[in-house]
């Protein structure tokens, strides 16, 4: 299990604090997949009324609804935003039976304009999956015990 690189796109650098892996488990602990996204501009150019977009995608098919971030204007300075609310579609990831790919995107428009767009691979394992990592250290006791009242 690896973190996500950072990429460049469009004149834009996107930093992303993710894991490589999505569970059942990891969606619905309570916790954010997406632990922190940084947006930021590598040329001097100034986008003005910007849209940031992030979906998650497996076999074809939606895996959450895309999160939306309205910013008014998008330069040098970085954008960060921390712990993205992702609403999960719980029937796509507990009908898996087997690992597949899947792809997380981001995009920016400006003025509803598309202007940059970058994708990391992932991979959507079944419920039964249990995978383990630093960021993921919650999961056992919230799969385990959800309603116990130190979780």
């Amino acid at each position: 299990m690896a973190k996500l690189d950072n990429k460049v796109s469009g004149g834009f650098r996107f930093a992303i604090d993710a894991d490589d892996f999505i569970t059942y488990a990891t969606a619905f602990n309570g916790k954010s997949i997406i632990r922190s996204l940084i947006v930021q501009s590598t040329t001097a150019r100034i986008a003005t009324n910007v849209t940031i977009e992030l979906s998650l995608h497996a076999q074809g098919k939606d895996l959450s609804a895309p999160w939306i971030a309205q910013i008014g204007t998008l330069a040098t300075d970085a954008v960060q935003f921390e712990n993205l609310s992702l609403d999960f579609y719980s029937e796509m990831l507990f009908q898996q039976k087997d690992a597949v790919p899947a792809e997380l995107k981001i995009v920016v428009k400006e003025e509803g304009e598309l202007v940059a767009e970058t994708m990391w691979n992932l991979e959507l394992h079944s419920p039964i999956t249990w995978l383990w990592s630093e960021s993921s250290q919650e999961i056992l006791a919230a799969f385990v015990q959800p309603n116990h009242p130190s979780i």
